[in-house]
């Protein structure tokens, strides 16, 4: 936890970092947020079909990124952030690091590297060996170099408990009185209830155009009643 809240904290690691450097590897000048996002990528198991040189440098750790984002965790300085585009060195520590690794001729296939990028890795790899025993410097003069395309950082997808639901959606009918004539009857009084309180709350339109209540009919009693008043 206290790792990532200290890569969190490193203005080296945003996208919009306008820092570049010169590739040790390839020779040429990339831009630090672009090398940053590629890694990731590559860390997601993604392989992009741009850099497929740094993809395979970045396996083998051969890039010098790795080591740089290793350090972010463990060091206090941020020394790759610019705000405006700036053109600045390595550190030495982290070319120091990358210069006896060797890119395996497997992992080049395996990567699909182009024969320009293949090249300059292989040459990067004599120079590797030349270093160890002295007689190279660990900053590269070869003049040779190879385009590094862009790399756009991946989006994180949209979750679908994010996703709005639809803007309209079709009202359930409301229960008609005879279904909680039908619910009371069946003994469900809760189902009933429900029914008729959900029937009450309808428009005041809706009641004046309902058909009126029959009369309640009289009982024996009361028909015996009405018959004895009309004979009298």
């Amino acid at each position: 936890m206290g790792i990532q809240y200290a890569l969190m904290r490193r203005k080296s690691l945003s996208p919009a970092n306008l820092f570049h450097f010169v590739c040790p590897i390839f020779n040429v000048e990339t831009r630090f947020a672009t090398c940053v996002s590629l890694r990731d990528l590559v860390w997601k198991g993604r392989r992009p079909e741009q850099r497929k040189g740094c993809q395979a440098c970045m396996s083998a750790s051969k890039c010098p990124i790795n080591n740089i984002i290793q350090d972010f965790g463990r060091l206090p300085d941020d020394p790759y952030h610019a705000d405006e585009k700036r053109v600045g060195s390595l550190k030495d520590r982290h070319i120091e690091r990358i210069m006896p690794v060797l890119v395996s001729p497997k992992l080049l296939d395996e990567y699909a590297v182009t024969p320009k990028e293949r090249e300059l890795i292989l040459a990067a790899n004599e120079a590797a060996g030349a270093w160890v025993s002295g007689k190279q410097s660990k900053r590269s003069t070869r003049k040779t170099s190879v385009e590094l395309e862009d790399v756009q950082r991946e989006t994180a997808p949209v979750s679908r408990r994010s996703r709005k639901p639809p803007a309209e959606s079709v009202k359930e009918r409301a229960p008609e009185p005879a279904d909680a004539v039908l619910a009371a009857e069946s003994g469900d009084m809760s189902a009933a209830i429900n029914m008729a309180m959900t029937t009450s709350a309808e428009p005041a339109a809706s009641a004046a155009t309902s058909t009126p209540k029959p009369k309640a009919r009289m009982s024996l009693l009361e028909r015996a009643r009405a018959a004895a008043g009309r004979a009298a």
